[in-house]
């Protein structure tokens, strides 16, 4: 099972420049950018980002994924029928789409319904949400094939 988690770094209201970590973590292995502070990132445009590139990966087998602000970098590699995450030389999988896409979903919307959503005014508040409603779209649509 693969688990992902997303941490805003900071207090108060939450802002959509704001750094953060995210963690990818399956059968004891973990990709996090917590094992270094200069993979810190904009966690907001970061989601947007990693939902984007991987709304993408259905059409290449490989997606390189690069934080906002960050050298915090994560391949997903499409190989024998399932999806590889590999960072530093690290590797886990492979997961299915709709579980990869269903964990990443699960993490974002946790975090954001546990006190990360931002303010309808932020000028991130568009992307995310776009993101969000995209993300769900395509794991119904891979859930009905």
């Amino acid at each position: 099972m693969l688990q992902f988690n997303v941490e805003r770094i900071g207090e108060g209201d939450p802002s959509g420049f704001d750094l953060g970590e995210m963690s990818f973590r399956s059968n004891g292995r973990c990709i996090s950018s917590k094992s270094d502070g200069r993979l810190r990132m904009m966690i907001y445009l970061s989601m947007v980002g990693l939902i984007d590139s991987l709304l993408v990966l259905g059409k290449k087998r490989n997606v390189n994924f690069v934080a906002v602000d960050s050298s915090f970098s994560v391949v997903f590699r499409v190989s024998g029928g399932g999806v590889y995450i590999e960072s530093a030389g690290e590797r886990m999988g492979p997961f299915s789409s709709v579980e990869l896409l269903r964990s990443i979903w699960d993490g974002i919307v946790g975090f954001v319904n546990g006190g990360g959503e931002l303010d309808e005014e932020d000028s991130v508040f568009g992307d995310l949400n776009g993101a969000i409603d995209d993300l769900r779209g395509e794991i119904e649509r891979l859930q009905k094939s």
